[in-house]
């Protein structure tokens, strides 16, 4: 399934190191991160996930990431024009 997170994030600079050294280590089995997008000052992100689930990808986003964002998570249907 694919899921959109909504990242309002309150200390980027942790945050994305958080999520980079979780990068460096590799996703479990069944989770693809597939687009990451950011604003200009960092304190906003949006991510798109393949994953087997929206709570099995909250429990790992939250792990990682939780301590430094509030995070709103959405089921999707992906259709890229273009």
């Amino acid at each position: 399934m694919t899921i959109a997170v909504l990242h309002t994030i309150s200390d980027p600079a942790k945050f994305f190191a958080a999520a980079g050294q979780a990068d460096s280590v590799g996703l479990p089995a069944g989770f693809k991160l597939r687009v990451q997008s950011r604003t200009a000052d960092h304190s906003r992100s949006i991510t798109f996930w393949e994953a087997p689930s929206v709570e099995a990808l909250r429990h790992l986003v939250e792990s990682v990431v939780g301590a430094y964002s509030s995070n709103e998570y959405i089921e999707v249907e992906m259709h890229i024009n273009g």
